[in-house]
């Protein structure tokens, strides 16, 4: 005789939540779609309660452009639950003035400040939103005690998303990584375990056996890695935090946050900006960004514009041969009415900061660099369509080349590989420093008193290094680094299937989980057999590619069944990524399907 599924005698406890529903349905749920009166398991994890509409919505909307919506934190906190876009909740958020909103938006609203509901939703734009304008990244719950932080980790394994963004922007604004364990992310490599010596704090008051094992299970090698990053930083004192607050750029603050490994460029990069604003200095900066491709120096200085809250342009330095190319023809010529993106930036914004980056500045020509000379040092500029001119000296210039790096390389080699962080503080920056200015000399020339420039002197360069204001060098990412950035790479991966089948779109890999067994050991096996110091991140995202994508891809499309986006109606399919023995001891990436996901909410 067949043994009765208990299960059933148990309800579902996502068919029961209000403002859920369970994905299974009832004919394939584990448990009963009905109230038996015993509940089945749940997820450790609070779940925000579904709040009502305010009493002046329309068709479910709450108009948040209405002058008479007062902001209030329950507004926001229903708006972030509804089907209000990013952009509207942000609008409704700075329409009102700071001294308004900075104690609502911390207060409870049915146990939870506003700030759960935005982790909830995984929106850092609405979270960022709500960050600038007086919202704690250190808010607690006052159900269950839960810090926002907490909160952040452990409800991945509820909605099944990629949490590490919202947890990096809580960090980025001063959570206070000390509420999470600290075992488990001190040798944030090492994959945490339930044996903890050290809760007996008031800090970790919250963190019961349940909240302790969902840690364990959600806190993933990305996330140990930003807890360990804002546990080691340098905090940021008064009178800086006090100058990028007066000066409208306290986002800049955040610039670690940007960066895996890189503390010294951002440190450098903070305090030369923030210095030059503070002292209101009316010349331009001229910043290089200089180490080997791939480390971040170009993905910093295309996200510069956002964090100083200014507009920024790009441009490609492979295809600047002429001075022409760069800032185009003088008028009367032809094509002087419209000129180039540069010029007319520059034209556009006088005495406006704005940034201009030239990437791979050293494929520059002698002509191109002749012509920068004035502007740099100075900024002074003429429009190129009527000859008028500009006032230039508020702009800044962000150069990115690869000229120095063997010096960098070598240094990184001597001083800084595999070495203790306090070992590294005592590295020799200054002959570093030196030493890429005498490179920088030889490529580009001196500048500067005492130093003349004659154009047609043979073997001499245009004096740029004598116009440059800070080398801010890149360096090789360190073995830990490297499995975080591998990382990342397979999070990119893991957000794009886990996006819903769409048939029009020609997506038909999608509406999947993809999740690692044991992080650290699959991260840090791909940054071995894969990491390139030559090719940084790009070497790491190859190694992603081709041993998690292509074995994915070679699992998900090798069944005999078509695809059909009625797979979106159930639940999320389970593709896990291993590191398995093969033989003679060496080690293999190994995808393979298992099953589908617990009960989620509808999204």
């Amino acid at each position: 005789m067949a043994a009765i599924d208990t299960r059933k005698e148990l309800t579902c406890w996502w068919w029961n939540a209000p403002g859920y529903k369970c994905k299974y349905g009832p004919d394939h749920c584990k448990y009963s779609h009905r109230r038996t009166g015993k509940m089945g398991p749940r997820s450790a994890c609070p779940i925000l309660p579904r709040l009502s509409p305010p009493s002046n919505h329309n068709n479910d909307l709450l108009t948040l452009d209405d002058p008479d919506s007062a902001f209030s934190a329950r507004n926001l906190a229903w708006a972030l639950q509804s089907v209000h876009s990013a952009e509207n909740i942000q609008h409704f958020i700075n329409k009102h003035p700071p001294a308004s909103i900075d104690i609502l938006v911390n207060s409870d609203v049915e146990g939870y400040p506003p700030i759960f509901y935005a982790i909830e939703r995984n929106c850092t734009p609405t979270l960022g939103a709500i960050l600038e304008n007086g919202g704690s990244p250190n808010s607690i719950s006052s159900f269950q005690n839960i810090p926002a932080l907490a909160f952040a980790i452990c409800h991945a394994e509820v909605r099944k998303f990629n949490t590490v963004s919202v947890v990096k922007m809580l960090l980025a604004y001063g959570a206070d990584p000390k509420v999470i364990p600290q075992e488990m992310w001190e040798d944030y490599i090492k994959v945490p375990s339930l044996a903890l010596q050290r809760l007996q704090t008031s800090a970790l008051s919250w963190c019961t056996p349940e909240l302790q094992a969902l840690l364990v299970r959600n806190l993933n090698i990305s996330q140990r890695y930003y807890l360990h990053k804002a546990y080691t930083t340098k905090s940021v004192g008064k009178k800086m935090i006090q100058a990028a607050s007066i000066h409208g750029i306290k986002k800049l603050l955040t610039v670690p946050y940007y960066l895996v490994g890189q503390s010294i460029a951002a440190d450098m990069v903070l305090e030369r900006l923030i210095g030059h604003f503070a002292l209101n200095i009316n010349r331009p900066i001229v910043m290089v960004f200089c180490g080997p491709s791939g480390h971040g120096k170009t993905a910093l200085a295309k996200e510069m514009g956002g964090l100083l809250n200014i507009e920024s342009l790009v441009i490609d330095c492979t295809e600047m041969q002429h001075e022409t190319d760069l800032f185009g023809p003088k008028a009367p010529y032809f094509g002087s009415g419209e000129s180039t993106s540069v010029n007319n930036l520059l034209a556009a914004g006088g005495k406006q900061r704005c940034i201009v980056l030239l990437d791979e500045f050293e494929k520059t020509t002698d002509e191109v660099r002749q012509a920068l000379l004035l502007i740099f040092d100075w900024g002074h500029y003429k429009d190129r369509r009527n000859g008028n001119l500009v006032d230039c000296s508020r702009v800044i210039w962000i150069l990115t080349t690869n000229a120095v790096d063997s010096i960098i390389a070598q240094f990184f080699h001597s001083y800084l590989e595999d070495r203790s962080e306090e070992a590294q503080t005592r590295a020799p920056f200054r002959r570093l420093d030196a030493d890429i200015k005498e490179l920088f000399i030889s490529k580009f020339g001196v500048g500067g008193s005492g130093h003349l420039y004659a154009p047609n002197a043979k073997n001499q360069q245009p004096p740029t290094t004598g116009r440059l204001t800070v080398a801010v060098p890149f360096f090789p990412f360190q073995a830990g680094e490297q499995a975080v950035v591998a990382h990342q790479f397979i999070l990119n991966l893991s957000d794009n299937v886990r996006k819903p089948i769409d048939i029009d779109a020609k997506k038909l890999a999608g509406h999947v989980r993809l999740s690692l067994q044991n992080d650290s050991a699959v991260t840090s096996y791909l940054a071995k057999i894969g990491y390139d110091g030559k090719l940084g991140a790009r070497s790491l995202q190859r190694a992603v590619d081709q041993h998690v994508l292509t074995n994915f891809y070679r699992v998900y499309f090798g069944g005999d069944d078509e695809v059909s986006e009625k797979i979106n109606r159930g639940p999320l399919q389970k593709y896990s990524v291993k590191l398995c023995p093969v033989f003679d001891g060496k080690d293999e990436v190994v995808v393979y399907r298992n099953g589908y996901t617990d009960l989620i909410p509808a999204e």
